[in-house]
């Protein structure tokens, strides 16, 4: 399968050049040129599969035209080798728990597919791979865990200094010659612009091998829509009406808003889509205007929601101007303040007997707010509620300024 830029839409790579070089040539995000469609009478028989068989099925299916099939296999084995359970909550509302992974976040997955197709497409060909990351997202404890010391990769994370949660990264990073972490005198947001700079810059890009672990390579992307036919299997299979499920998601980049849109072109009988997020989240806005709003960033309870424009947004816009459906209207948004949500923590605690993080609670406070008699809600659990962090620090170095000139001569040195 080709993959397009959602600026130019040409056709701009095939599978094993979108995973590696992450952004398209003019600096548009990734696309697959069609999505495939799953016949509905193969997706009524996932109810009585298990989660290594359903992955291995919406794998092959996405990536089987550009892989062999075994290595998909393999990669789904070893991605899902832990349980995704659905909770039940009350009678109309589960939490499907995509935390049970080694760094009880639910990035454990995607970093870990990504990782599989590399080593198959890059790795096992000779090539090297360096990942570029910032350091204090959910997906920097993930991208630790798998690539420390792992054959022909090399991580480099950005470790901003402003408003940094750097305690949050979980690892064995102190023990890694292939970890490497660069003090950036700024915000994370000011990282992100830099991983974006350095993997924009054409001319340095053909003498390294930079990548994205996170929602920008579409090789992470993807994934994420098997955690949606799964968590639909699992609510028909404990009773939901087929037609009647509606997923609620926590959202800041938009990745998983954007996979669970791609399921439903894919042919799930999905009834409705919620994206949640914190006040800085201004999806409903662009719902109803299709201009997304940029205000500064405040700093919030659940601080990986904060996002000014959300990463996966140009994929939203190409995803709904195609659609030829109605899944424009299947989706809603809602954003939500502090108190908010801190008190959709303490009513899950009283009411329904259930601990969330504060991510989380932004989707039940969602479905809560809007579920209808008949309806069965999942929300999408995404981070441990109760994170054992060891609080290792990365080595002391001297921070640098947010310039890109000063990371590329520090990269180059990678």
């Amino acid at each position: 399968m080709q993959y397009h830029s959602t600026i130019s839409h040409c056709n701009d790579a095939n599978l094993q050049d979108a995973i590696i070089q992450t952004v398209a040539s003019d600096s548009g995000l990734l696309m697959p040129d069609s999505i495939p469609v799953i016949p509905r009478a193969i997706i009524a028989t996932f109810p009585e599969m298990q989660l290594a068989d359903i992955a291995y099925f919406i794998a092959a299916t996405l990536f089987g035209q550009d892989m062999e099939l075994d290595d998909i296999r393999r990669i789904t084995l070893k991605t899902y080798s832990h349980s995704i359970p659905l909770i039940k909550l009350d009678k109309s509302i589960s939490a499907l728990e995509l935390w049970h992974g080694p760094t009880g976040t639910a990035k454990d997955f995607e970093v870990e597919f990504l990782a599989g197709m590399l080593e198959c497409l890059a790795i096992n060909k000779g090539k090297q791979i360096k990942i570029l990351a910032t350091a204090t997202s959910n997906a920097a404890k993930a991208i630790v865990n798998t690539y420390a010391n792992r054959n022909g990769f090399s991580a480099i994370l950005l470790v901003p200094r402003i408003g940094a949660n750097s305690k949050h990264i979980d690892s064995n990073s102190h023990t890694a010659q292939n970890i490497k972490f660069i003090d950036v005198r700024g915000t994370k947001h000011q990282c992100h612009r830099l991983v974006l700079e350095a993997l924009n810059d054409t001319d340095f890009q053909k003498h390294n091998c930079f990548t994205a672990a996170s929602t920008l390579n579409i090789g992470a992307l993807l994934p994420q829509i098997i955690h949606f036919f799964y968590g639909y299997s699992r609510a028909v299979a404990q009773g939901a009406h087929p037609q009647q499920v509606v997923f609620s998601i926590p959202c800041n980049n938009l990745a998983g808003l954007t996979a669970a849109v791609m399921a439903k072109r894919m042919g799930l009988p999905v009834k409705r889509i919620i994206a949640a997020g914190n006040s800085t989240f201004h999806l409903s806005q662009y719902l109803e205007s299709g201009i997304y709003p940029c205000p500064a960033i405040d700093r919030s309870l659940p601080y990986a929601l904060e996002a000014s424009q959300p990463t996966n947004l140009p994929r939203i816009k190409e995803l709904l101007n195609e659609s030829q459906t109605s899944v424009y209207h299947d989706i809603t948004a809602q954003s939500y303040d502090d108190e908010e949500i801190a008190n959709a923590i303490i009513t899950a605690q009283c009411s329904m007997h259930y601990d969330l993080d504060s991510h989380s609670a932004c989707a039940l406070k969602a479905l809560t707010d809007s579920i209808s008699e008949g309806e069965s809600g999942i929300i999408l659990s995404t981070n441990n509620p109760f994170p054992q962090h060891k609080n290792i620090r990365h080595p002391a170095i001297d921070p640098i300024a947010p310039s890109y000139a000063v990371l590329k001569q520090i990269l180059s040195n990678c």
